[in-house]
Formats: C-alpha cells, structure tokens, sequence
C-alpha cells in the first residue's frame, strides 16, 4: 500500500470539554397488530448519562497519543466527551484526528434493540464557533457523505444515538466505503463486542501530504483506519480504507496504522502485541429491525495486507 503520511499535523497536547444534553427524538409509532401473536424475546436496554471524563472509552484509561516529537501547536486536537465515544477535534484541519469507544456486550446488545435513524443534518460543537468546524453545507452537492468515526449502529438509546450525530464525529466519507464496505466492518466489529465481551475501538482519518479540500475548505482524507483490541482474546487489529469509488479494505498491524497516521490508538498495550500480524477473521454482523426479526451483513472483505 501506498504510504500517506500525515504524522507531523498532531500534537500531544489535548484539552477536554463535556457537550451540552442532547435532547432524544421522538418515539416510533407502530400499528397494533391485527392479529394476536407472540412478541419477539426483549433486547437489554442501556440507558447512557453523558461522563464528566472520557477516561472510560480509552484501554487502561489512557487515550490517544502523538507520536511525533514538536507537532505543530495549530493542530492539536480537542478532546470533546460525548455519551459512549470522545473525539479529538482539530480546527485547523475541520475534521476529528480520531474517535475512541468502550464498546461492551451489553451496550452493544442495546444498540440492537435500538431503532436506528438516518440523518442529513448534524449537530455543530457547541463548544466551537462555526467558523472552527465544518457546516452541513459543505456536504450539500458532492459526492461526499458525512462518514461517521463513532458509529451510530453502536448507541444503546435513542439520546446516544442522537449524540453520535455531530459534525465533529464525521470525516468526507466517498459513499461507497460509507454505506457498504465501512458500514459492514462497522456492524462486524460490533459483532466482536457481543461474542468477545468487549472491545475497545479508535477511528480516524488517514491524509495524504497536500489533501484535496471538499468546498474549498474542509480536507478530504484518502482512507479512514480503524484500530480495535480484544481483551480477552489479546488480540490487536487495524483496519485502512480507501477512500474512494474502489473502497478496498486490508487488515493490518496497530504498528501500521501508527506508523501511517503519527497517532498510538492504545499507549497501554504491550508493543509487541502492536505490532504483531493479526489473525483475525471477521464475523457478519446482524441488523436487527424494529419488530424483533434480524438481517445478517456480510462481513467486509478486508484481506491481510501483503
């Protein structure tokens, strides 16, 4: 793979902030049934209070780390806790460097009982001018969908789904990786999470040196990563997808994926786990729908990278 490099825009420095309440949509109504019948064997719910820190979503409680010496000031990210993932945001950039998320069987089990809905307009910062972030309108007319770093699939209530829905959670995703490939590891990771117990997840963009800018301001990366740990199966994964009409995918090292972007996704884990090759085959992932039933979602073709 070709190498895109963009390690000397982070910087180690973060500051943390806490949004405001995010207000919850309204229930889906349903028609009653016309006929009496058994329903569906209840999904655990997970209700999710917005944290006063964001140590929680990291491995070990240590987020994030640059790892290039004397990054430039102007972009060091901020930390902004929402209510199951935080984000680094950088302004200079007006995009996320990465998200993380604590991903656990119960919470992920309540996403599947959670009716899922599909958004064109997202929320800005409130901690942020709008000057210093991306507007829905710098997606409007191009190919270019608002790509999701925490996913929503991944929210086990109605206000946390809702809470994923910020511009500063979405990178310009080509809508072939967003909607298929993207989307299929996503529901295959949180898969893992239901079968493994647990799984920690770090999601970002990759830019390559000069990026081109979608509506002349906002930079589009060429791939997105995706860095996952298991815990029980001390097992570390990453993930890089291209970013265009071909959205390939290949598995790769964490190492890799630090070595591409300047950013360690888990600074508590042993190196040698890191860098070691994964052996990992990825589950389908199931949709669950809103009367109970479930559609399976094939999992991605994301072969070792050679």
């Amino acid at each position: 793979m070709q190498r895109s490099m963009f390690s000397g825009l982070f910087a180690a420095a973060f500051v943390v902030s806490t949004p405001l309440a995010v207000q919850a949509p309204a229930a889906f109504a349903q028609k009653a049934p016309s006929k009496a019948k058994a329903p569906p064997a209840p999904r655990p719910r997970v209700r999710v209070a917005v944290p006063t820190n964001c140590s929680s979503f990291y491995l070990e409680g240590r987020a994030p780390a640059a790892t290039v010496p004397a990054a430039p000031a102007a972009a060091a990210g901020r930390i902004f806790c929402h209510m199951i993932y935080s984000v680094s945001y950088s302004v200079p950039m007006l995009n996320p460097l990465w998200s993380a998320e604590h991903l656990t069987r119960a919470a992920a089990l309540g996403g599947d009982a959670t009716f899922r809905t599909d958004r064109s307009s997202f929320q800005q910062q409130p901690e942020l001018t709008r000057a210093q972030q991306a507007a829905n309108a710098d997606f409007a007319g191009n190919e270019w969908d608002l790509g999701h770093m925490a996913p929503a699939n991944d929210a086990p209530d109605d206000a946390s789904q809702n809470d994923t829905f910020f511009l500063t959670n979405v990178v310009p995703q080509e809508d072939n990786l967003n909607r298929i490939l993207w989307a299929h590891l996503e529901a295959s990771v949180h898969k893992i999470a239901e079968d493994a117990g647990e799984v920690y997840i770090v999601t970002g963009p990759i830019f390559g040196a000069h990026p081109p800018l979608m509506n002349n301001r906002v930079p589009i990366p060429d791939f997105t990563f995706k860095a996952i740990y298991i815990p029980s199966r001390r097992l570390a994964a990453g993930f890089i997808g291209r970013n265009n009409e071909s959205a390939t995918c290949v598995m790769v090292s964490v190492a890799e994926i630090t070595r591409q972007t300047g950013i360690d996704p888990f600074p508590s884990l042993l190196a040698a786990v890191k860098a070691t090759p994964p052996t990992l085959t990825l589950p389908d992932g199931v949709n669950v729908r809103r009367d109970g039933s479930t559609q399976r979602v094939p999992a991605p073709n994301c072969p070792a990278a050679p």
